[in-house]
């Protein structure tokens, strides 16, 4: 067998491995019948496949759903080494550096489809240089001697001609050539990138460097940046491809020349390989939904994160009662929006979150990787255990650094054993006491050392700071999702977990599967231009949930000077921020009220997104670019925003102090507030008031066929949902959902998934509870007769010890110390329902009827995602037709509606429906069930 067969062999043996070490605890690989081929690459191998993902149940492990991703080529590439490999037998044996999928990982319970590549009679036959295939194709090039790559979609247009780069002749990344693009979006958020356009073609994006994500300081503010590395290149019309390089190392991306070049910031191991996918679909949505397939679409939130947060800053002093008193002060500022507060300051202890808890205020807890040097911190860097990052090896002393100031280690995330512990004596606590809500601080990481040894979890060479800086914030996000799953949490409305959620300083794509949001801090909100670029970058990569901060900024200046700048900007963010951050000194004056207000009308529609961001993997907040692709227009702009694909805030920076200038998409739009029809003018900008009543508010325009759910105004029809409808000349359709806002139950019910674990969690629990009884009858007879907790310590071996607890309140809960990690889990009794879910479809439809416009609104029934056995509750409507006229009849459900009312009377009558003027109809619906169909008409 010639070396070159001997290699080929090798490399698909090593690609087979690829999948058996998949991380994140995805299963071994299933084998299916892509389309695998393995060349030689001039100096270089590479091999590649199409894509398939299957959907698995974590407890059956049976395929619940097949997704077929048309489109994606998989590419592994890698430097032949020199000489021969020396192995006899290469079958059987796996080098030291297996490739790995490596640390976006795959979503939960997904696992990508692989089959071993069939063998030839005469394997040399399947090494060629030069291979053509309907898709892939393999040249040289004539002018360079460099191999190339050619993608082909199926009618032969090239999609991208891509070659090795290794300028100092090892491998370093791609040459991508892009002729045929004119457009370069994505690739996360580098606040180092100067201009106000949101192209990056000619530009050069590194996010950070041999640190890792870096902090930026500029005019525009401090914050750290967050590497994604999707691009998304855009040509004429919807004409689009994207290249996800799935790499966690630094990377510099230059579009400044052709080629453009994608390369690590530092050196890649001789015998690493570099992982790459090329993506093609119809448009930019269909292309980038693809990608959330593949590095998961992020769960749903907390309903309490589309509700404001407030920012303080807690300021202890000697009196006794001061933590008391600050959240006693805080809940009654904080009842009117149900907001909850991040305390910057404030000490992460039983004290401060007994008393937060107390009164009824949800803390948004600050957790950061660095341990001060004390008696944690020795517990933690024992030689038995050695949870701290170490100095230059495997066998240095922690390190030592300095973070705000004070001599502190860092623990290693990198080692699942170190984050098990550290949840078992810190986090398990916080989350017993119904915290759920969390703030990573410190991930970039903030304070470091290029000496830095992570014990990590791969071979030689993957220990440094280099390895480990951008994934150090993964590893600390998914060590928290992964042992706070293992510590089961049971809201007050069923027997299930609740959800968590967290914001962090600087991560990677795909972080949002695990519940997180990233966070910048200190944008400039007078030169903003950059937040607007971030937004955009960050929505399409896949963030979909970010928050700056200007808290950081506003100290700076005194509250005369820093009010106006702040109002501008909270009027601009209502509805583009999760969570949404306003500083307590500002939240009772009326220009903030008026924003958080719209904020909270707008709650049941943002909701809505979050669910569908999670099952269809759309964006909450993206760009024009995203909605409006073949708009030449609308590609550039980053000023404007589009919350859904049907509302369209104007948050940029352009205008007088009294309005805003701004590019408007082609169509039928309206005024929310004016409740004006507006179209494109030929200069295709816009300028509208960003002030109504000497209060701030940004333009906020609704396109044609919106459905928005909001929450009524009215307190008298509080139970109401409000429906805005803006009809076009096209049916429309938006799905409406809603659940209890604090459970995992809303995920997969339908497949019977939930109900399998739930069965599952429920006989565990059975069977620790009678444990739990056990040890209460042998407790002390004055205890179990007072009702109070009776405790039992088991002996154990280890470092962690755990207790058995037997409440008298009806809830039960076990913690089981000899498992690695902890495992709790609970059973509440009690509850006779778990909680609802619903999703209605309204379908929105114009017609004529003897030569007059005819509206419909279709309330189709709610979909059978609620629970078993939980009967569909009935709700009232109000729903308001926008750019309709003035109506001659009404009727639901094929029967006429009370009159026409005066407005007075509306509020008074069951149902019925007024003409408000300026083409506004508004209909009131008694409470109507929600298992059957229900038609709103008016001609």
């Amino acid at each position: 067998m010639t070396k070159l067969a001997r290699g080929g062999h090798i490399l698909g043996w090593l690609a087979v491995f690829l999948g058996l070490g998949a991380l994140f605890g995805a299963s071994a690989l299933r084998a299916a019948s892509p389309d695998r081929t393995f060349i030689s690459f001039g100096d270089y191998f590479l091999a590649y496949e199409e894509v398939k993902y299957e959907e698995i149940d974590p407890v059956t492990k049976n395929v619940l759903v097949r997704r077929e991703l048309p489109g994606v080529w998989r590419f592994i590439l890698t430097q032949k080494p020199q000489g021969t490999f020396g192995l006899k037998n290469p079958d059987a044996t796996m080098l030291t550096q297996p490739f790995l999928w490596q640390a976006f990982g795959q979503p939960p319970h997904t696992r990508i489809s692989i089959l071993q590549p069939p063998r030839s009679a005469n394997p040399s036959n399947d090494m060629k240089s030069t291979l053509d295939h309907p898709k892939v194709k393999f040249e040289t090039d004539k002018q360079s001697s460099r191999p190339v790559l050619r993608i082909l979609k199926d009618d032969n247009k090239e999609v991208f001609s891509i070659s090795p780069y290794s300028p100092d002749g090892l491998l370093s990344g791609l040459m991508i050539f892009g002729n045929q693009y004119s457009h370069v979006l994505g690739l996360g958020a580098d606040f180092g990138l100067m201009g106000s356009s949101l192209n990056l073609n000619g530009q050069v994006s590194q996010v950070g460097g041999p640190s890792g994500n870096r902090l930026v300081n500029k005019m525009e503010g401090r914050t750290a940046g967050l590497q994604a590395p999707i691009m998304f290149a855009l040509g004429q019309g919807k004409d689009c491809a994207a290249i996800f390089v799935n790499e966690t190392r630094p990377l510099v991306w230059d579009f400044s020349s052709v080629p453009w070049t994608v390369g690590l910031v530092g050196p890649m191991d001789p015998l690493g390989s570099l992982e790459f996918f090329v993506i093609v679909g119809e448009d930019l949505p269909a292309i980038r939904r693809t990608y959330m397939s593949m590095v998961g679409r992020p769960p749903v939130p907390p309903k309490n994160i589309f509700r404001p947060w407030v920012v303080d800053r807690f300021r202890p002093n000697n009196s006794s009662d001061t933590v008391d008193a600050y959240f006693s002060g805080l809940k009654a500022q904080l009842n009117r929006f149900k907001a909850g507060v991040l305390a910057l300051g404030l000490p992460v202890g039983g004290g401060p979150l007994v008393a937060a808890k107390a009164a009824g205020v949800d803390v948004m807890v600050i957790e950061n990787p660095y341990v001060p040097v004390g008696e944690v911190f020795n517990g933690l860097a024992s030689a038995s255990r050695g949870y701290l990052v170490r100095d230059s090896s495997d066998t240095g002393a922690p390190l030592r650094l300095i973070y705000k100031g004070v001599a502190s280690g860092l623990l290693d995330y990198t080692n699942n054993a170190a984050s098990a512990h550290w949840h078992n004596i810190v986090r398990g606590e916080i989350l017993e006491n119904g915290f759920r809500t969390f703030f990573l601080d410190g991930g970039e990481p903030e304070s470091y050392s290029a000496l830095a040894w992570y014990k990590g979890d791969r071979g030689q060479g993957e220990h440094s700071h280099y390895a480990w800086a951008n994934r150090f914030s993964l590893r600390w996000m998914a060590a928290f999702v992964r042992n706070s799953g293992q510590q089961r949490r049971v809201s007050p409305t069923g027997n299930a977990m609740t959800r968590l959620f967290m914001l962090a300083r600087s991560g990677l794509a795909g972080q949002g599967r695990y519940g997180v949001g990233f966070y910048y801090m200190d944008p400039n909100p007078v030169f903003n231009l950059s937040e607007g670029l971030a937004r955009s970058h960050l929505s399409l990569s896949g963030i979909d949930y970010f928050s700056p901060d200007i808290f950081p900024w506003l100290s700076r200046f005194s509250l005369r000077q820093s009010g106006p700048n702040f109002s501008a900007w909270l009027s601009r963010n209502a509805l583009l921020s999760f969570p949404l951050l306003v500083p307590r000194v500002f939240l009772d004056l009326p220009w903030a009220s008026s924003s958080l207000s719209l904020r909270e009308k707008f709650e049941p529609y943002l909701y809505s997104l979050a669910h569908q961001a999670y099952l269809d993997g759309e964006p909450l907040v993206a760009p024009l670019v995203y909605h409006f692709q073949d708009d030449l227009k609308a590609r550039d702009s980053a000023i404007e925003a589009m919350v859904g694909s049907h509302v369209l805030v104007a948050a940029g920076i352009f205008g007088s102090e009294n309005s805003l200038s701004f590019t408007l998409p082609a169509g039928r739009w309206y005024d929310y507030y004016r409740r004006e029809i507006l179209e494109r003018p030929e200069t295709d900008k816009i300028t509208l008031p960003s002030k109504l009543g000497g209060l701030p508010v940004a333009p906020l325009l609704l396109r044609a066929g919106a459905i928005i759910p909001l929450k009524s105004d009215e307190l008298s029809l509080s139970d109401y949902l409000h429906i805005m409808a803006f009809p076009s000349q096209t049916e429309t359709t938006f799905v409406w959902r809603d659940d209890d806002g604090v459970t995992d139950n809303y995920r997969g019910r339908a497949q019977g998934r939930g109900q399998r674990l739930l069965a599952q969690e429920q006989e565990q629990a059975q069977a620790q509870a009678e444990a739990a009884a056990n040890q209460r009858a042998s407790a002390p007879e004055s205890a179990q007769e007072a009702g109070q907790e009776a405790t039992s310590e088991p002996s154990s071996g280890g470092a962690s010890s755990g207790s058995v607890r037997a409440q008298s309140d009806g809830a039960v809960s076990s913690y089981v110390p000899t498992q690695d990690p902890p495992m709790f889990t609970v059973q509440t009794r009690g509850h006779d329902q778990d909680p609802q879910i619903i999703a209605i479809a309204f379908n929105l439809t114009t017609g004529q009827e003897q030569g007059n416009p005819t509206y419909k609104l279709t309330i189709n029934k709610a979909q059978p995602e609620q629970l078993a056995g939980v009967p569909p509750r009935k709700r009232p409507f109000i729903v308001e037709f926008v750019g309709v006229g003035n109506r001659g009849v009404a009727t639901l459900d094929g029967f006429s509606l009370n009159r026409e009312i005066r407005e007075s009377d509306l509020m008074e009558a069951p149902k019925g429906w007024m003409s408000l003027g300026d083409g506004r109809v508004l209909v009131k619906t008694e409470p109507l069930p929600l298992n059957v169909n229900h038609v709103i008409f008016l001609r």
